[in-house]
């Protein structure tokens, strides 16, 4: 029996109609128990019109690469997220999100300044920042799209990293992906012994770093509370500038510390 094109043609269409009809009703459904606010930075026929065109180009000229690096840490989501929800001065934003220096805040600060996400107010009290209103709708539809991607509603996977990574890092990225060939062959490159544990160099490129770091981490004890001077005690037999090991290892997240500096301890994944 020869086959109807036409008529296959015919129901082809009707079965996309269906499925465009219905997953614009889900998405209808699900605008409508989003908060009001959040309902005007919904996609709509605007972001459809940009084109998929100029979408790869983003990829192809490594944009997206860059915005998404500039934003892609806890710590700088976690700023960005206050400042949606209210201008505030650096010491506020120590309290607010549970820093303890001005200066975690202003590391993270930077690259969101730099980039155009926020900027200083004129509001007093002197030093108050916020988001730039024409960078909000970008901020909130990114959300709003990584709202959709991880929604088990809407899809399946599993989003966490394989290895563990600390909150407090500065840079969450592809660069804490390391196999174990490469983890082992940067120890073997930057270690002259594993046993003692003793550091010749430390490279400036941030997987290395991190290797480094990791292992240095394991010296410490979990659920030990140290001095500085315990910490240095531990550090200066593995590397003669055990200052900046120690900046790194707090900077990274694997030690963290009371404000006055007075105790450290081993800063556990997640925590």
């Amino acid at each position: 029996m020869p086959r109807n094109i036409e008529q296959e043609l015919d129901q082809l269409r009707e079965q996309v109609q269906e499925l465009a009809n219905s997953l614009a009703h889900k998405q209808a459904a699900s605008q409508s128990k989003m908060p009001v606010s959040l309902q005007p930075f919904m996609p709509t026929q605007e972001t459809d019109d940009i084109g998929i065109n100029a979408l790869s180009q983003l990829i192809e000229n490594r944009m997206a690469e860059k915005v998404l690096n500039c934003i892609g840490s806890y710590d700088r989501l976690t700023l960005l997220l206050a400042l949606l929800k209210e201008p505030m001065t650096v010491a506020a934003l120590v309290e607010k999100c549970g820093y303890t220096s001005t200066g975690q805040v202003y590391h993270h600060l930077k690259p969101l300044m730099a980039a155009d996400l926020i900027a200083e107010t004129k509001k007093t009290p002197k030093g108050t920042y916020a988001v730039q209103p024409h960078r909000v709708r970008g901020i909130v539809m990114l959300l709003t799209g990584i709202h959709y991607m991880v929604d088990a509603e809407y899809a399946k996977g599993n989003w966490e990293p394989k290895s563990e990574i600390h909150k407090g890092a500065t840079m969450v990225d592809e660069r804490y992906m390391v196999t174990e060939e490469q983890q082992q062959k940067i120890i073997g490159t930057f270690f002259s012994s594993v046993d003692p544990l003793v550091l010749h160099a430390f490279p400036p490129k941030e997987k290395k770093k991190l290797v480094i770091l990791n292992l240095i981490s394991e010296q410490f004890q979990t659920g030990k509370k140290y001095t500085e001077k315990e910490i240095n005690g531990i550090l200066k037999p593995i590397y003669e500038d055990y200052v900046t090991i120690r900046r790194y290892l707090i900077e990274y997240g694997f030690l963290d510390r009371t404000v006055d500096c007075s105790e450290y301890w081993v800063k556990e994944p997640g925590s």
